[in-house]
């Protein structure tokens, strides 16, 4: 598999500091699609926070496929860590129309450091069991959130921001 992914916060909402255009149109996200395919990249990041990506991208026809998507932040309060994971993932499921992720990422890291990480770690390991996800990991924009991380729980996928000029 390819180590680069597809985003597409685009694809479901107005995104980027430069988007002149807005949210993409159907057939110029099925152009990008095509092109991706073609480029041998054959994983698509998303987020159940990116609007109505997984939705869009649901319509448009995603064999040959792989898909990562996010959690959004940790409800406050949540009495019930592994049923709010689960319906999530399922929800991404059924708008993506397919019956596994290839991996889930928790968006926010002080989601798994906070009060309910521990619930959450256990939650994101056992859709893991059960087949929903084949892999679990981080969302980071710092890489001190990687390390606050590697002692608390074992992570299959690490999502970073690349910048050439930033090499942190």
């Amino acid at each position: 598999m390819n180590k680069l992914a597809l985003g597409t916060a685009q694809f479901g909402q107005k995104y980027g500091i430069a988007n002149q255009e807005g949210q993409l149109k159907i057939p110029e996200i099925e152009k990008i699609l095509k092109f991706a395919k073609n480029s041998n990249i054959d994983l698509i990041d998303t987020a159940i926070a990116y609007g109505d990506s997984e939705q869009i991208i649901g319509k448009v026809g995603i064999k040959d496929f792989k898909f990562i998507s996010k959690l959004p932040n940790l409800p406050k309060n949540c009495l019930d860590v592994n049923s709010w994971v689960e319906k999530m993932v399922q929800s991404s499921l059924d708008r993506l129309g397919i019956e596994s992720l290839y991996g889930l990422l928790v968006h926010k890291t002080e989601n798994l450091l906070g009060e309910s990480g521990k619930e959450l770690i256990q939650a994101l390991n056992i859709i893991k069991q059960n087949g929903l996800v084949k892999k679990v990991g981080i969302s980071i924009y710092d890489p001190s959130e990687c390390d606050q991380m590697i002692n608390h729980t074992r992570i299959d996928i690490v999502q970073a921001p690349l910048n050439i000029i930033d090499r942190r």
